[in-house]
């Protein structure tokens, strides 16, 4: 975090998934609810997760650069 500025922490919280990412996140949340995914589909799946965790967790990690800039 003490990398970024101001200005990568504001764009780094207003990444968002594209719309085709997020339908195809949803099919596979799907499948796997239903126990109806495949090997390859769920590995798939598993990477989305493990992007999206990391993704968040940028987000957290921009979102307290920002509120430091503010607040400090």
């Amino acid at each position: 975090a003490n990398c970024l500025t101001p200005e990568v922490a504001r764009r780094i919280t207003e990444v968002r998934l594209d719309a085709v990412t997020v339908v195809r996140l949803e099919e596979l949340r799907e499948k796997a609810n239903e126990g109806t995914i495949s090997p390859l589909e769920q590995t798939e799946y598993e990477e989305f997760v493990e992007a999206y965790d990391l993704l968040v967790l940028l987000k957290n990690k921009a979102q307290r650069v920002l509120q430091r800039g503010t607040h400090g």
